[in-house]
């Protein structure tokens, strides 16, 4: 059971970093390379993320995309980041 869930874990957070080059850059790349650490403003980080974004959303239909596009919007509001976001 708990093999199970770390590898969840670790495959949730492989995929994120696939896909989001910042979680890559704060998650791994400062923590393993302390002495190359890159200290980005936020207009550097969205940028960088929306320069190297992987993910292409998918929808079945207009209504799914609507409520994907409140989602973000609502996430957006409170006050996170793209690379939050995704």
């Amino acid at each position: 059971m708990e093999k199970e869930q770390n590898l969840k874990d670790f495959l949730r957070d492989f995929h994120r970093a696939q896909d989001n080059a910042i979680f890559f850059l704060e998650e791994y790349w400062n923590k393993v390379h302390p002495d190359k650490s890159l200290e980005l403003t936020d207009e550097e980080k969205q940028e960088i993320y929306t320069n190297n974004k992987i993910m292409v959303p998918l929808f079945k239909n207009d209504d799914s995309l609507r409520k994907y596009e409140e989602e973000v919007a609502k996430k957006r509001a409170q006050g996170l980041k793209d690379w939050e976001i995704f």
